[in-house]
């Protein structure tokens, strides 16, 4: 195929017990990610953020993840509550 399309609809993050960041990866190929509305959990919005109408791209086998806010508060979260991830697309 010359695209694949994923979208991320609303969802719970929940499981007991678990370390839940977003976290470093890399592809088999190069990634053009973009963000038409609301807002994404690896990069929060703001000054140096991924807000919407913006695009990031990662080239074949380049390693990118979340920025040091968007980790932060991940490893602090309450992970004893289901948390509902929505708002972006």
């Amino acid at each position: 195929p010359v695209a694949d399309f994923v979208i991320f609809p609303p969802r719970w993050a929940c499981a007991e017990h678990t370390y839940r960041p977003p976290y470093f990866h890399k592809n088999c190929m190069s990634e053009l990610m973009g963000l038409v509305g609301g807002a994404y959990e690896a990069k929060r919005g703001g000054a140096g953020g991924f807000e919407p109408g913006g695009a990031s791209l990662h080239g074949c086998g380049t390693p990118h993840g979340p920025d040091t806010q968007s980790h932060q508060m991940a490893i602090s979260a309450d992970t004893s509550k289901p948390v509902k991830l929505g708002g972006g697309l």
